[in-house]
């Protein structure tokens, strides 16, 4: 059987609580493993989470297009429907990025689908706006 991403599952038919439960601690559980070797995956989203077995459920991350040997990075990576606060902020950040991504695709799953790009777009530039503001109370 090929392995499809947890996108094109979640277009086809719904995941029941459980299935998003399992999702989280074996997500969890590998982020878990590339954090304890000092990496960040920096694009986690439900497109690069790949089932390797629906039942039971066996999950893989694909496309490590951005993860580098750098821990700490300024560098804007990722998807932005998934991506955290600080990474618009243009300052250093490190793995707890991943976790964010991990709670937005949770909260997606189970809640429905994330904010709007519009909305993104318009985070983007208030925060934006915000690492400029406190910059300037710095100078």
């Amino acid at each position: 059987m090929p392995l499809r991403n947890l996108d094109h599952v979640h277009e086809n038919n719904s995941l029941n609580e459980d299935e998003v439960i399992d999702i989280f601690f074996q997500t969890l559980t590998m982020l878990k493993h590339l954090h304890s070797r000092q990496v960040a995956y920096r694009d986690l989203k439900p497109a690069n989470i790949l089932i390797k077995c629906q039942s039971p459920l066996h999950l893989r991350f694909a496309n490590f297009g951005f993860v580098n040997g750098q821990l700490d990075s300024k560098a804007f990576s990722g998807t932005e429907q998934y991506a955290a606060p600080e990474r618009y902020l243009e300052e250093s950040y490190t793995t707890p990025v991943d976790l964010w991504s991990l709670g937005v695709i949770i909260l997606e799953y189970m809640y429905g689908s994330p904010t709007q790009p519009q909305k993104i777009q318009k985070r983007k530039r208030c925060m934006s706006t915000q690492s400029v503001q406190k910059k300037q109370k710095l100078a």
